[in-house]
């Protein structure tokens, strides 16, 4: 007896079905509860997650291509990953996303690279997301994790805080001791002397 896959559980998950989207578009604005916005600092490895307010317009590029179009703000709190203390940055961004059905319809982009992959051309270029959509699933789209996803590609990948240079060596020797998060393991060694 095969078991079916069980679907992935989201943070936070707002999804409209495809059916429903017109070629004159539709404007969301969404945020996530306290209980999400928990849920996704812990999956994006951030201290917490303030705030996320985003606005996405899904309209047709063609029958069976649809467009996003979105923009979020978001309030994130990370470690430095010199001192460790909370880092505050407030992250803007806008981003531009496509969806296809690929089993009505697949762009003469991505027909043509999968033909060529089959021929051992490894040397090609990555498509634009454009040329290649993301597949949508059992007919929706789901906007929450799209965001998230876009998310998690604006997060600064090395929080420091304001006037420490993280690529600078010095700056760990004056920055405060942390001797409490991990002991010197050769502490017990310094007054040993060997005997003479």
């Amino acid at each position: 007896m095969t078991q079916t896959a069980k679907p992935l559980e989201r943070e936070w998950s707002h999804q409209i079905l495809v059916d429903e989207i017109s070629s004159n578009g539709k404007t969301y604005t969404l945020s996530p509860d306290e209980s999400a916005r928990q849920a996704i600092a812990k999956r994006l490895q951030l201290v917490s997650l303030d705030d996320l307010k985003a606005r996405l317009t899904i309209g047709r590029d063609n029958a069976h291509v649809i467009q996003v179009k979105g923009e979020f703000e978001a309030e994130i709190t990370q470690s430095c990953v010199v001192t460790l203390e909370p880092v505050k940055t407030s992250l803007m961004d806008s981003f531009d996303a496509w969806y296809a059905d690929h089993e009505k319809a697949v762009s003469f982009k991505r027909a043509q690279h999968e033909a060529l992959l089959k021929k051992d051309m490894v040397d090609l270029p990555i498509l634009e997301e454009e040329e290649d959509p993301e597949p949508i699933e059992d007919g929706k789209i789901d906007l929450g994790e799209l965001v998230t996803q876009y998310l998690s590609l604006a997060i600064p990948p090395y929080p420091h805080k304001e006037g420490i240079d993280y690529e600078n060596k010095e700056v760990l020797r004056t920055a405060p001791a942390k001797e409490s998060l991990r002991p010197n393991p050769f502490a017990a060694l310094k007054n040993w002397r060997p005997k003479d």
